[in-house]
């Protein structure tokens, strides 16, 4: 399984690729009441039950988490803004090396897309089916937390000239 992961910024592809800290942001971070293409009103609110708009039930669960894509696309990496993007070499190890860091075991898996109104962490907008993510989630309560890569963890496949 191939995982690719587009970056704002070059040097930031540094520390995937030779080994170095990164941070991993709360879900609630991408939250939106706006529609932007990587800050989605659908982030971090799971809907429990179908909602009306007098008696909607709806309950938050924050984590933090790590979105990936499963294709290589310069479109794709246009369409977020991006610059660079760099290859996981296993993803699963990688997860196992930072659930170690965090002493959470998180999930992972791809997300699915639907038309309703259903949400969660690997459950997205059918509009945003373009984005083909795969994602590392790990419920916890903390804020932005730095984890270190190992070097080789990534290769670059693709930069903006």
């Amino acid at each position: 399984m191939k995982t690719y992961l587009y970056l704002g910024e070059k040097q930031w592809a540094d520390a995937w690729v030779n080994g170095g800290r990164i941070p991993i942001k709360p879900a609630s971070n991408y939250l939106s009441n706006n529609k932007v293409i990587t800050h989605n009103p659908d982030g971090s609110t799971t809907v429990t039950k179908v909602p009306d708009l007098t008696n909607g039930s709806y309950y938050k669960e924050d984590g933090l988490i790590l979105s990936f894509c499963n294709h290589l696309s310069p479109d794709t990496a246009h369409r977020f803004g991006k610059v660079i993007c760099v290859e996981i070499a296993d993803i699963r190890k990688t997860k196992k090396e930072i659930d170690k860091q965090l002493g959470i075991t998180g999930e992972m898996k791809k997300c699915t897309y639907t038309g309703d109104h259903q949400r969660n962490h690997f459950l997205k907008f059918q509009d945003d089916a373009w984005q083909d993510e795969f994602r590392i989630f790990w419920l916890s309560q903390r804020g932005e937390t730095w984890v270190t890569v190992s070097p080789g963890t990534a290769k670059i496949v693709w930069t903006l000239e």
